[in-house]
């Protein structure tokens, strides 16, 4: 079990489990543990739209959130989270595709 206030592996662990749904329908063979280096044209769109994807989610979640905020705020809200370094090199170099 995860202790403390882990709670991102186990949802993390369940978003990786919904994308493997969906890539099972665009390339089986991408989902082969002993295919390391496999890359068909198929798998490589399907990764670049899930991140596409993804990251509107995050965007539409900070706007909502945003929105909230005072007037001045909203922008600088919304560059924050949405183009968080932390957010963008852990989550699209490592792994993402990792």
């Amino acid at each position: 079990t995860w202790g403390g206030g882990w709670v991102s592996p186990p949802l993390f662990a369940w978003f990786e489990y919904l994308l493997s749904l969906v890539a099972a329908l665009v390339d089986p063979e991408m989902l082969v543990v002993s295919n390391l280096s496999y890359a068909s044209e198929a798998t490589i769109a399907f990764q670049r739209a899930s991140v596409i994807a993804t990251e509107s989610v995050l965007i539409l979640a900070a706007y909502l959130f945003c929105r909230r905020a005072k007037r001045g705020a909203f922008g600088v809200l919304a560059f924050l989270i949405a183009l968080n370094p932390g957010l963008l090199i852990v989550d699209h170099i490592h792994f993402q595709y990792n």
